[in-house]
């Protein structure tokens, strides 16, 4: 499954009732810090696989296009492919940032409803690590 052929919002509607999911069926005192923290870490890991993979393939399309002796609508056939591939990576890579910035969102919602009920210090610093990570996410939606 292609994940621009999806909606971000959707995407981002998936991504809490999975969070949501996840909280009600964890029945110990972690269970707002627990499955949120996993998901976090799992799309971390999947944007920066992703993310390398996208890089690779550019970089191999360049790479394609620079060193081919082609004729001119072969050329041009290439350069069309160097610039799909380019425009794929960066609007999967954007996807996935907004995803993993929802999630960081997500985060900071369900710790800090797990500091207030539980006023635990691992739900304290998880809320203001996450808060930090919020700002810093929404700062680079701002600026770019």
């Amino acid at each position: 499954m292609n994940i621009l052929s999806i909606d971000t919002l959707v995407l981002a509607v998936i991504l809490f009732g999975i969070n949501f999911i996840a909280v009600l069926f964890i029945r110990t005192e972690d269970r707002l810090w627990l499955p949120t923290l996993t998901l976090w870490i799992v799309l971390l890991a999947i944007f920066l696989i992703i993310r390398s993979f996208n890089s690779n393939r550019v970089d191999y399309e360049q790479m394609n296009y620079e060193l081919s002796q082609q004729t001119k609508d072969q050329k041009a056939d290439q350069e069309w492919n160097l610039n799909q591939a380019k425009a794929t990576a960066s609007q999967q890579n954007n996807k996935l940032f907004v995803l993993l910035g929802c999630q960081t969102m997500f985060c900071l919602f369900f710790h800090a409803i797990g500091f207030a009920g539980t006023n635990k210090n691992y739900y304290k610093t998880s809320t203001v690590t996450f808060f930090l990570l919020s700002v810093a996410f929404l700062l680079i939606e701002i600026l770019t």
